[in-house]
């Protein structure tokens, strides 16, 4: 049958169980493309009579593959075998367009959990250069981007992927990216990929399997330092350069790390010379019982998000003699978190800024200045706990600040935004306006 006649099963199904047949065996061989043939092999037992919803129908699926290996049976709804075969016609659709290499074209393909699931487990990016010296090399490499790495944005554009080509020196990259609740480690995400990655190579390939490369951080080692039924407080040590990350996570988004900076191990000696100087925060023991304590890198800004709202900055008017504002700088920082951009502000503009930090949850001010090092109890840094929907709604339209921060967290990513769609409603923006100057 093709994909075609399948939806005419149910009819057909139909008429066999009116002649109260207990149990329907039938083999159904689907050719989807020229002639790539797909088997499955049905069986539905002791079907009730005079219930013939044949949608519900739960059947046994086998699928057999061009090498006549055949998988074990899974038992799936027919509404499913639809889905299944629905999704089995556009991925060979993809290979048939796939099998030459097209150049310059990029195609995203979304890999689904299983056949017939709604749930996205990959995305493939597969770039295919422009460039004819790397197109006569005729050489596909897979990479797969991990879920943390900080710089996965630069390859999010057509001409990022292009450099990425010239990066891998490949004709073909096939650029893999994890959906966010998937953990499964390195090795197994490889061996769940090979079969996609061999379906997207091209034809008269110079290299006969595809190497899997990662694109990553490199930070590895992780030790845990706070933790509770929320979130986790975790040391990283990059394997490369030994450097030591210490990052804010929630448990149920362990991906996504919410504030992070770089450890320094400083001697007890140095910090009694200049105590001013460093930001302590909580220590391991066995560095303690060296003499030694973790203080904060104060000229390092670990994440990208945060460097992007610091480069606000250069919006301010300065004066050119002592490189400070002209006036007190007046800052409202909305999911002020544990700190971290107060924390940066008043070491860039030490006593010339205000800030009106505005968070939900309290535990994060004390989060902060103790695993973190920041100086959350600063006199020119004044702590609202409450909703940012509230505070601004009931600011007073006196108050106008230079700079509003809104970095406020939305784990709903159905919604595809961050923050939630509320703080760009379009009333609540013309309220941020009146106190903006």
């Amino acid at each position: 049958m093709d994909y075609h006649h399948l939806k005419q099963l149910p009819e057909v199904l139909s008429e066999i169980h009116s002649e109260n047949n207990n149990e329907i065996n039938f083999l159904s061989k689907m050719y989807i493309i020229e002639k790539t043939p797909i088997a499955a092999l049905i069986s539905i037992q002791k079907f009730e009579k005079n219930k013939n919803d044949f949608s519900k129908a739960k059947i046994l699926n086998h699928e057999m593959y061009e090498d006549y290996t055949i998988t074990k049976p899974i038992q799936i709804l027919y509404n499913d075998l639809i889905k299944s075969m629905t999704y089995m016609n556009e991925m060979y659709q993809y290979q048939a367009y796939l099998k030459n290499l097209n150049a310059g074209s990029i195609l995203t393909v979304n890999i689904k959990e299983n056949l017939w699931s709604d749930n996205i487990d990959f995305t493939f990016t597969i770039c295919d250069s422009n460039e004819p010296e790397f197109l006569e090399k005729r050489i596909c490499k897979a990479i797969i981007i991990s879920k943390n790495y900080s710089k996965d944005f630069l390859y999010l554009s057509h001409e990022g992927n292009q450099t990425l080509c010239q990066q891998a020196d490949a004709s073909r990259i096939l650029l893999i990216r994890q959906n966010t609740f998937n953990f499964d480690s390195i090795q197994n995400l490889k061996e769940k990929l090979q079969h996609y990655i061999l379906l997207f190579k091209f034809d008269n390939c110079s290299n006969e399997s595809i190497p899997i490369m990662m694109m990553s951080d490199s930070k590895e080692e992780s030790t845990e330092v706070f933790s509770n039924e929320e979130f986790s407080v975790r040391d990283l040590v990059d394997s490369e350069k030994k450097d030591t990350y210490r990052q804010l996570v929630f448990k149920e988004y362990k991906s996504e790390v919410q504030t992070e900076i770089k450890l320094h191990l400083t001697s007890k000696t140095s910090i009694n010379k200049e105590p001013e100087k460093y930001s302590i925060v909580e220590t391991a023991d066995k560095f303690k019982s060296k003499n030694l304590l973790n203080t904060l890198d104060e000229e390092y800004i670990s994440l990208f998000y945060v460097k992007c709202i610091l480069s606000g900055i250069f919006f301010v008017e300065f004066n050119k003699q002592d490189s400070f504002p002209v006036k007190n700088f007046e800052v409202l920082i909305l999911g002020a978190g544990c700190g971290t951009v107060n924390h940066f502000f008043q070491k860039i503009f030490k006593d010339k800024v205000n800030i009106d930090s505005v968070e939900i949850d309290k535990r994060f001010k004390e989060i902060g200045s103790t695993y973190f090092g920041f100086k959350n109890e600063s006199k020119n840094c004044n702590w609202n706990f409450c909703d940012a929907l509230d505070f601004v709604k009931n600011s007073n339209s006196e108050n106008k600040y230079d700079m509003i921060i809104l970095d406020i967290n939305n784990f709903d990513i159905s919604l595809g935004i961050s923050p939630a769609p509320i703080f760009y409603d379009e009333g609540y923006l013309s309220k941020i306006k009146v106190i903006l100057n």
